[in-house]
């Protein structure tokens, strides 16, 4: 296949400055301390102001300028160009940036700093993206910089502004990938594909990446040098793949897209098992190296099998564990931990969970039939029967407020034998702590036993629930606590199991009915507790 000629803008497309943005405009007192927001939303903020066209120029004088450094990477455009480096493409920089910003009277080179922040992230070192410093182009118009992607022949240009493409001189026969969310392009404006997510550009235009491709991510940025990189199955969000060695193995994660998810799983996870092993638990992934500007963690292999039927003595180990990450949480620098993903430290929480799940399964536009009756006959009835039915308990806990930390316990947020091996002597080891934080052990406890990716005995559920009140005995709130939250979050998996039906990818109709029976199965067993007045610890024992 030829080799093609990509070309990039730079602001905005290869630098990311909403941080910058933020952290200025805030400083100059344009926004509040508490203010969220990017690039965008300042710019639409300051044009709504009176003068607010010269203040925003201003603004990004200093930004581009004297502020450049600060700028970040989009998340896995590093990805992307060194795939372009391995196939031997040649890739373009080119860029509408005048010598000097407006209205800095400092007189900074915009142009010099740019190229120096190519040169501080290894845009042009050989060993990494190994672009050529000669391949950057500054233009003073758009129509220049037109003219410049013509002129060079670009293959593919990509861009976060479709005002370039709009352009009567841009080259009809360059593919147009506007780099950003679509909402904005008027329809006149074609363009080829349209992204946020670097991932998704990349496979785009390359397709899936291929395990030489991953190996050669491995040794372009990792202690390693791998014979060989072999994609493993079975992992529902991270991508793991088996890295041989001439004398040693490891497992090698490539974390979600942070462009969809922008959740720091790699550093979440390097973390927390540095933190776990400098508290003696050892039976945890070892952390060997991380590329977090490939977003690629680098973990010792752990030879042992996966846990496909529960041991009565597989519960005495979770619970070791569960102890052991209870008592860890005294260690020194347990503080630093964030909160689990979606901890639910108050009633309020989990509500509020439940509700943005429906409303995002359901869409702006018109659901699925099975998928409205499903909310219309079963979800929706079954928890208004809930609200109703712990009405006082619910004003109860909305009383204490957020839990105290001294009540909140350590946990992975995504606890099961689903994330363990078994080694041959029948030691577990406990994998996945993307998510994992200070959260209510109530969450722990309830996630283990509604969670799918298991299935337990009435005996194992009840010697799971028998050891987890002795572990968190101290909590008087404990019992009462789990008692009305444990039907919540049966329904709060009920919704988990119809994230297929959010998913941009297609995926056969059969495994979303599937799913959807799943769902109903749950909604079914919180719905026959609630009719019958049970308790939990009789809930406990219904199957799943």
């Amino acid at each position: 296949m030829a080799n093609l000629r990509i070309g990039l803008d730079f602001d905005n497309t290869i630098a990311c400055y909403d941080a910058v943005f933020l952290a200025l405009a805030k400083e100059w007192g344009i926004v509040t301390a508490d203010w969220v927001g990017g690039k965008s939303q300042i710019r639409d903020e300051l044009r709504s102001r009176p003068g607010g066209e010269q203040e925003w120029q201003r603004l990004q004088g200093q930004v581009y300028g004297r502020l450049m450094h600060r700028a970040q990477l989009f998340p896995e455009i590093s990805n992307f160009l060194l795939r372009l480096k391995y196939r031997r493409d040649r890739v373009f920089v080119v860029s509408h940036k005048t010598e000097f910003g407006h209205n800095d009277p400092e007189r900074i080179s915009l142009r010099k700093e740019a190229m120096q922040w190519m040169k501080h992230h290894r845009f042009f070192d050989p060993e990494w993206l190994d672009i050529s410093s000669d391949d950057v182009f500054f233009a003073n118009s758009r129509e220049e910089k037109v003219a410049i992607i013509s002129e060079l022949q670009c293959d593919v240009f990509i861009d976060d502004l479709w005002e370039v493409f709009a352009e009567p001189g841009f080259p009809v026969e360059t593919k147009r990938i506007l780099f950003g969310r679509d909402f904005v392009r008027p329809q006149e404006v074609q363009v080829d594909f349209f992204s946020q997510s670097w991932r998704d550009i990349s496979r785009f235009m390359l397709g899936k990446e291929k395990d030489i491709e991953i190996r050669n991510w491995a040794m372009s940025s990792l202690s390693v040098l791998p014979r060989s990189v072999l994609k493993l199955g079975g992992r529902a969000n991270s991508r793991v793949y088996r890295v041989e060695c001439e004398d040693y193995n490891y497992a090698l994660k490539w974390y979600p897209d942070l462009a969809r998810d922008p959740r720091k799983r790699l550093l979440t996870e390097k973390q927390v098992c540095e933190f776990l092993r400098s508290q003696g638990v050892d039976n945890v992934l070892q952390v060997a190296d991380t590329a977090p500007f490939l977003n690629l963690g680098l973990f010792h292999w752990i030879n042992g099998d996966a846990v496909t039927s529960v041991r009565d003595p597989d519960i005495r180990q979770a619970l070791q564990f569960v102890e052991a990450l209870h008592a860890s949480r005294r260690g020194k620098t347990a503080s630093q931990l964030p909160k689990a993903s979606e901890a639910c430290l108050s009633i309020d929480d989990i509500l509020s969970q439940i509700e943005q799940r429906r409303s995002r399964i359901l869409g702006e536009g018109d659901p699925p039939a099975e998928l409205r009756d499903f909310f219309n006959s079963e979800f929706n009835i079954v928890y208004q029967e809930y609200v109703v039915a712990q009405e006082a308990a619910i004003s109860e806990m909305r009383r204490s407020g957020t839990l105290s930390a001294s009540r909140q316990t350590l946990s992975p947020s995504d606890f099961g034998f689903h994330n363990s091996l078994r080694q041959a002597d029948g030691v577990l080891s406990w994998l996945d702590f993307e998510y994992f934080g200070w959260d209510d052990p109530v969450k722990l406890i309830a996630d283990f036993l509604w969670h799918p990716g298991h299935s337990l005995s009435v005996s194992q559920r009840k010697a799971w629930l028998a050891g987890c009140l002795r572990i968190f005995s101290d909590d008087e709130q404990f019992p009462d606590r789990l008692k009305t939250c444990f039907p919540l979050y049966g329904l709060r998996w009920s919704l988990i199991m119809l994230n297929v039906f959010c998913r941009d990818d297609e995926l056969d109709a059969d495994h979303r009915q599937r799913q959807l029976a799943k769902a109903n199965q749950y909604v079914t067993l919180v719905s026959e507790s609630l009719k019958t007045q049970s308790d939990v610890w009789n809930e406990l024992q219904a199957t799943h």
